[in-house]
C-alpha cells in the first residue's frame, strides 16, 4: 500500500460510556494493515473512564468531546474534524478484522463510481476475537443498486466506508434521528451513486444493552417507517415501480412494532398499526394473525 493510500483514510469513533469496549475497538483501528490520517473519538457526554483510556491512546488517535446529542449528531462531528477523503465509522464497543480498511480502500480505487463500501459482519460477546487471514478467492465484490440497498438497508454502520464528497452532498447523518439514522443515510448514498459490498466478515459487532447506537426496537422500527416515508417523497416513482417490495417492506415492519406492542400488552396500539400493516400488504397473513390476537384481547 503506498502512501497516497495510506493518507486516504479517517475513522469516526463515536462513543458514550464505552469505556470497557473503547480499547479493544482502538486497538483494532491501530492494528490495521493500512494506516489512517486520522483517528477521531467523539466522547458524546460520557460519565465513565471512557475519555482517560482514548487520551491515553497513541497518535493518531484524538478525542474530540461533546455534550450528549446521539449517535447522528457525534459522527457528523467527528467527519467534521477530518479531513481524508475516505470515512470509516466504527462504533465503540465494535471491532474489525485487521485487512478490512485496506480491502475497502482497494475496492472503492477499483469502483470509482461507487460512493461507499460496506462488509458483512457477525455478532460477538467476547473482547478476544480471533481473525484469520482471507484468501483471495474469498474476497468477492458485488455492487448494490437503489433497489437492493432499499430491499436489504441494514448495512451495519461500523462496516462502512464512504467517500468524503458523496457524504457531504447528501448532507450526513440527520440529527433528527435518535435510530434508523443509518438507514436514511445509506438510502441517501444510494440516491446519488453505487454502495458497493466485500462479502466477507470484516466487523465484530457486539450485542450490548448500552451504548451510543443502541436504542429501543420499536423506536428503531418507528422511525424507519419514517424513513421509508421520507425516500418515498424523494423518489415518488419508486413505489410506483416497485408497490409490492414497497408494501411488504412497510408491513414486515409494522408487523414488528405490533407484535412488541403485544408483548407489552398495548393493546389498542398493537391493533392500530397491524390493521395498517394488513391494509396495505392483505398477502401478509403475519399482519393478519397478530391483528387477529390483538382484537381479541380487546373484545
Amino acid at each position: 500500500m503506498d502512501e497516497r493510500t495510506a493518507n486516504e483514510l479517517a475513522v469516526v469513533v463515536p462513543a458514550f460510556n464505552a469505556a470497557a469496549t473503547i480499547g479493544a475497538s482502538l486497538t483494532s483501528v491501530l492494528t490495521q494493515t493500512v494506516a489512517c490520517r486520522e483517528i477521531v473519538v467523539v466522547d458524546d457526554g460520557s460519565s465513565d473512564e471512557t475519555r482517560q483510556i482514548v487520551l491515553n491512546c497513541p497518535t493518531p488517535v484524538r478525542l474530540v468531546s461533546t455534550q450528549n446529542q446521539g449517535a447522528a449528531a457525534a459522527r457528523n462531528r467527528g467527519v467534521a474534524e477530518t479531513s481524508a477523503p475516505l470515512i470509516a465509522f466504527l462504533d465503540a464497543d465494535d471491532v474489525w478484522h485487521p485487512d478490512k480498511l485496506s480491502l475497502q480502500v482497494s475496492a472503492l480505487n477499483k469502483n470509482l463510481p461507487a460512493v461507499a463500501c460496506s462488509t458483512r459482519f457477525f455478532k460477538i460477546d467476547d473482547y478476544d476475537v480471533q481473525w484469520r487471514k482471507l484468501h483471495d478467492s474469498e474476497i468477492r465484490v458485488a455492487s448494490r443498486e437503489l433497489v437492493d440497498i432499499f430491499r436489504r438497508p441494514y448495512l451495519g454502520t461500523p462496516t462502512v466506508v464512504v467517500r468524503r464528497d458523496a457524504f457531504n452532498a447528501v448532507g450526513g447523518f440527520d440529527t433528527s434521528l435518535r435510530t434508523a439514522e443509518d438507514v436514511d443515510l445509506w438510502l441517501r448514498l444510494a440516491e446519488r451513486g453505487l454502495i458497493i459490498t466485500i462479502d466477507a466478515p470484516l466487523a465484530g459487532v457486539r450485542q450490548l444493552d448500552s451504548g451510543i447506537s443502541r436504542s429501543s426496537g420499536q423506536e428503531g422500527d418507528l422511525n424507519n417507517l419514517k424513513v421509508i416515508d421520507r425516500f418515498l417523497s424523494r423518489n415518488p416513482d419508486f413505489a410506483v415501480h416497485h408497490r409490492h417490495l414497497v408494501a411488504r417492506m412497510r408491513h414486515d415492519i409494522r408487523c414488528r412494532v405490533g407484535g412488541g406492542y403485544i408483548g407489552s400488552r398495548r393493546w389498542n396500539e398493537a391493533a392500530t398499526i397491524l390493521r395498517e400493516a394488513w391494509i396495505e400488504y392483505p398477502l401478509g397473513a403475519r399482519a393478519a394473525f397478530l391483528l387477529l390476537k390483538s382484537l381479541l384481547r380487546l373484545s
